[in-house]
């Protein structure tokens, strides 16, 4: 899957219908205002009865009872690689820890060796950082042919939403009546993501139960204990 590619196409099926998108409108408060909720963001105000969360790494910022969603760096890098490579699919290794696919004839791009960084990567900063990306030049080293030209054309950084179970938080905020998250995919939101939303619009939306309890953002408040 090509994710920009699924994204626009994501946005044309939306635009097709009653959605309307507003770019470059980052959400910094949240109030309920009566019967509504009041969003504001620095080009204007949207009031709405119901608001889904898909903040993912930032999601703590807009609301902090959404659940414990920090955010985790993730680094990659693009390489030209002359002969070319004979992969054919994407790969996910080290438990997906790494990452790798062949984008076009003789191009590359790399991803991962977070752990190289460890609690560094911790951060909510997109810039790659020289420990990681030397552990990439490695790896792809590693996985290339023996005497290939290898040029590192681009590096670049990015955060993913991660919470303390490794499981998204998805249905309804506790004490937020309207106020649903969909997030904190621990880097695999490309697959995960989807369901989830569709769940959260057809069962929850739509005034059902919540799909799982393992999703709930009630997971994480504990009864207190004596």
């Amino acid at each position: 899957v090509d994710p920009v590619a699924l994204v626009l196409a994501l946005l044309d099926q939306a635009t097709a219908t009653s959605a309307r998108i507003f770019e470059s409108s980052r959400v910094e408060a949240l109030e309920r205002r009566g019967s509504t909720w009041r969003v504001e963001t620095p080009k204007g105000v949207a009031h709405a009865e119901r608001v889904v969360l898909c903040t993912n790494a930032w999601s703590a910022r807009v609301l902090p009872s959404s659940g414990p969603i920090y955010p985790v760096r993730a680094q990659m890098l693009e390489a030209r690689v002359a002969p070319d490579v004979p992969w054919t699919l994407p790969v996910y290794a080290s438990r997906g820890g790494d990452y790798w696919r062949r984008i076009a004839p003789g191009r590359v791009i790399v991803g991962g060796m977070r752990r190289v960084g460890a609690r560094e990567e911790n951060v909510d900063v997109e810039e790659p950082t020289p420990r990681v990306q030397a552990a990439l030049d490695e790896l792809l080293a590693s996985i290339t042919p023996p005497g290939a030209a290898v040029e590192i054309t681009r590096r670049w950084a990015g955060l993913m939403g991660f919470t303390p179970d490794e499981l998204p938080v998805a249905g309804p905020v506790p004490g937020h009546d309207g106020v649903f998250v969909l997030a904190g995919f621990n880097g695999h939101g490309l697959t995960l993501a989807p369901a989830l939303a569709e769940e959260l619009a057809t069962t929850e939306l739509e005034g059902g139960e919540v799909g799982s309890v393992h999703f709930s953002p009630t997971r994480f408040t504990y009864p207190a204990t004596s």
